[in-house]
């Protein structure tokens, strides 16, 4: 967590209050803790009831540990259970450093330590540290721990419960500002750690995360649990295996700022580049051991082949763009701004720019079984709304899919590349209906398409218009 606010210190047990116990990091190099997990979503929403399922593996290698500070390698893996399928894995590895109160600082790449997205599982899971006073903690003790802009997390000690030894049990709670607002959407976070009081990590987590509709009622809500593999005897690697470990992670760090450079660098596709990374990353596929670290080189393959294809093409250097950032979805904040690229013209234009009036971004995919219903629509509200609000159009995959099913239907709308924005903020659904207000503040999120969506959406423009 990136910054401690404040703690309280409030008896709730029957029991006479002990003393404050500072609980320690203890962590060796070469350590690595290993968490097996499952993120469920379910939608309740009318027309557009689902539930799905992700398995989560989530990885943490020491690699460096003295006492005032220790590195760590924080890998994420997500799938989602699908029968049959054969899409990959959403793979993420970041390299971060976690001080003596078990607050994690993602290095200069990442920018920032990721919020816990309020729909859709985490790209990078961090919770095995929780950040905890340096006073210690007892009965009843409160904090509160603050990620970025996020609003504060208030955390309290709720039990003793032995889960792969003694641990404390913390309850952590994190609301939207408006949580107690009706009439407005809103989100509400709860979750619950095993922390081990003899080392500092956890051997259990679990968190719940509701979503309501304007009316109160609770349209999503997701829950994910994982435990700790082994927790009873921590795993210690080697000499050898350690160092095999430590040379996929490295690897794949310097491959990852050659694509960055490449993906976000300026200019045309630098074709030439994109091959000549292939090429390195097949040899560096082929060479690593196999340690589950080897995925995200794999994963990068697959980002450096969509480069290469121009479907994610680098943003011209006349444009200032940060380097994305992962930035999910939430009712009632901006969207992060990004550069669109028209797909037939090449024309850029920065996101923030069509501020002023609400915007409707849709992204779509040609592969996608309802894309001729998404287009009838688009068309229609075009028409209806030309000089009322912006329709965005954003195609995270090839192009040419999406603009032949296009042409074949007689439309004619500019269409944008939209693969960077939905990998760094909606994840994998598509198609996706987000709705702007004038000032860039989301506030609607659809996912899937339904045949009340129309009336549904129009219901929501006239509020965004007339609020």
């Amino acid at each position: 967590m990136n910054a401690l606010v404040g703690l309280v210190a409030a008896a709730i047990f029957a029991a006479p209050p002990e003393p404050a116990v500072t609980i320690p990091l203890r962590l060796s190099k070469g350590q690595e803790l290993v968490y097996h997990g499952v993120y469920t979503e379910e939608s309740s929403r009318p027309g557009a009831r689902y539930t799905r399922h992700y398995d989560i593996e989530v990885y943490v290698l020491i690699l460096d540990a003295v006492p005032k500070e220790m590195r760590a390698a924080f890998l994420t893996v997500q799938k989602l259970r699908v029968p049959a399928s054969t899409s990959a894995p959403i793979v993420r590895l970041e390299i971060g450093k976690i001080d003596p109160q078990g607050r994690v600082t993602l290095s200069q790449r990442a920018l920032t330590q990721p919020p816990i997205p309020t729909a859709g599982p985490p790209s990078l899971e961090t919770a095995a540290f929780i950040e905890t006073p340096k006073q210690g903690v007892d009965a009843g003790a409160v904090w509160q721990t603050v990620i970025g802009a996020e609003p504060p997390t208030r955390w309290s000690v709720i039990g003793v419960e032995n889960v792969g030894g003694r641990c404390v049990r913390l309850l952590g709670e994190q609301r939207a500002p408006n949580w107690e607002e009706l009439g407005k959407p809103a989100w509400k976070r709860e979750d619950r750690i095993w922390l081990q009081q003899q080392n500092g990590f956890a051997s259990k987590i679990e968190r719940t995360i509701q979503n309501r509709d304007e009316s109160g009622a609770v349209i999503i809500r997701t829950h994910f649990s994982a435990e700790l593999e082994n927790s009873h005897n921590p795993v210690f690697h080697p000499g050898g295996t350690f160092k095999a470990r430590q040379m996929t992670i490295d690897r794949v760090i310097d491959l990852a700022r050659v694509l960055d450079d490449l993906q976000f660098g300026g200019g045309a596709p630098d074709v030439r580049g994109f091959e000549s990374l292939l090429h390195r990353l097949e040899f560096a596929i082929k060479n690593a051991a196999a340690t589950p670290y080897r995925q995200a080189l794999i994963a990068l393959q697959r980002q450096a082949e969509l480069g290469r294809n121009g479907e994610r093409a680098p943003i011209s250097t006349s444009v200032e763009t940060p380097r994305f950032d992962v930035r999910p979805l939430v009712l009632g904040q901006a969207l992060q701004d990004c550069v669109l690229t028209e797909t037939t013209r090449s024309d850029r234009i920065r996101l923030k720019d069509f501020r002023g009036k609400p915007a409707l971004l849709v992204f779509l995919k040609g592969s996608s079984a309802t894309i001729d219903y998404v287009l009838r629509y688009m068309a229609t509200a075009e028409s209806r709304y030309r000089d009322s609000i912006h329709l965005l159009p954003l195609i995270v995959d090839g192009p040419d899919a999406v603009l032949a099913r296009a042409k074949h239907m007689n439309l004619s709308m500019r269409m944008y590349g939209g693969s960077d924005l939905h990998r760094t903020s909606a994840g994998e659904a598509t198609p996706l209906f987000v709705l702007l207000d004038k000032t860039g503040t989301i506030r609607l999120i659809a996912p899937g398409w339904g045949g009340e969506y129309p009336d549904w959406f129009e219901k929501e423009i006239q509020k965004t218009l007339h609020p």
